[in-house]
């Protein structure tokens, strides 16, 4: 039966294998589970809708911003305002997302790689690395994004297996980019352990049938 955590501390691996003896390989989501990364996004989006937007959109900070966005891709988002009819005239979805990525290449760019690892996140994955586990990342963010972040946090080929939604016919909520990645490191999903925050990235990790673990680490009271 699988098995449901909520943690408020990043764990050690022998704590995830107190949880789930057996488990061979750990599939992380990326922003707000691997690297604290929300508020980048955050900030990215406010940017871009000071420049794109009108009306109440733009009466919220950037913190609002993420606690109404959280584990929502760029395109929900896009669709979101364009619903609420908050854009300035015909912007296309692709310039908003241009426009919003740069602003977050921008931020990270000026950041080292133990600036985006937190140190516990570190060790975890130091611990990772000395055993012989499957580990995959799994990301509701397009593909150029996962990958700038993964090579400024010196992360390149760490691991596995990299799935953005750019991999993926559909994305979190649904289980299929979690389903997929056990496919392709062929694992059962009794022995695959995903760590997500979100709301969004939880309904996909839960509706795979793998154990969850619910990480609180960089956001406890925003789920």
């Amino acid at each position: 039966m699988a098995k449901r955590m909520k943690l408020d501390k990043i764990p050690t691996l022998e704590q995830i294998f107190t949880y789930c003896p057996g488990v061979r390989a750990l599939l992380f989501d990326m922003d707000g589970t691997l690297f604290d990364s929300e508020g980048q996004h955050a900030v990215a989006l406010h940017c871009t809708f000071k420049i794109m937007c009108q009306g109440d959109i733009l009466k919220l900070s950037p913190d609002e911003i993420k606690h109404k966005y959280i584990g929502q891709s760029d395109p929900k988002v896009y669709e979101d305002i364009v619903r609420h009819q908050w854009l300035k005239g015909q912007i296309t979805i692709q310039k908003f997302l241009d426009l919003k990525k740069a602003f977050l290449f921008e931020h990270l760019l000026q950041k080292k790689p133990k600036e985006l690892l937190d140190p516990s996140m570190a060790l975890l994955l130091e611990q990772i690395s000395k055993r012989s586990l499957k580990v995959g990342l799994v990301s509701a963010s397009e593909g150029e994004t996962v990958h700038a972040y993964l090579k400024q946090a010196q992360l390149n080929s760490f691991f596995q297996i990299v799935l953005s939604r750019d991999d993926c016919a559909r994305s979190k909520p649904d289980p299929m980019p979690y389903l997929m990645a056990m496919e392709k490191l062929s694992l059962s999903v009794h022995e695959t352990v995903i760590l997500e925050d979100s709301a969004t990235g939880l309904a996909a990790a839960n509706a795979s049938g793998a154990h969850v673990i619910h990480a609180r680490w960089f956001a406890a009271d925003s789920n």
